[in-house]
C-alpha cells in the first residue's frame, strides 16, 4: 500500500487541526502578555486581554504579518501601546512604518521597537 493511501486527512479534519493550532497560539500569546505586561494584564483582566489578542491577530493579518514570531511581536506591540497605536497622533510615525509595503514585516517591527526603545516617539 502506498504511503498516500495510508493516511487521508479530510478538509474538515484539516480545519479542525487548524482551529486547534489557532487556539493554542492564542493561549500562548495570552500567557506571554501576562508575563511581559503583568500590570497591564491585571488592570485589563483576562477577558479584555483576550479581546486585545483577537483584535491584534486580525490586524496582524491585515498588515501582512505571517510568521508566528512576527504576529506575536505585533500583538505584544499592540497590547503595550493599546489603541493609541492606531488612533493617537503620537504614533503616526509607527502607522507609516506599518503601512510601508516596501519593508519586510519583521523589519517594520524592528524599526518601531528601536524607535520606542530610544524614546524618539515622545
Amino acid at each position: 500500500m502506498a504511503v498516500s493511501q495510508m493516511l487521508r486527512v479530510t478538509s474538515s479534519q484539516r480545519g479542525q487541526l487548524s482551529e486547534r493550532a489557532r487556539g493554542r497560539f492564542h493561549s500562548e500569546l495570552l500567557a506571554c502578555l501576562r508575563a511581559t505586561f503583568p500590570a497591564a494584564f491585571t488592570q485589563r483582566g483576562p477577558t479584555a486581554s483576550a479581546q486585545f489578542v483577537r483584535v491584534g491577530l486580525a490586524r496582524s493579518r491585515e498588515l501582512g504579518f505571517r510568521s508566528a514570531r512576527d504576529v506575536g511581536r505585533f500583538v505584544a506591540l499592540f497590547y503595550g501601546l493599546g489603541l493609541a497605536l492606531f488612533e493617537s497622533p503620537r504614533y503616526a510615525w509607527a502607522r507609516d512604518i506599518l503601512a510601508d509595503e516596501a519593508l519586510a514585516p519583521g523589519y517594520k517591527l524592528d524599526r518601531i521597537q528601536r524607535r520606542l526603545a530610544t524614546g524618539e516617539d515622545a
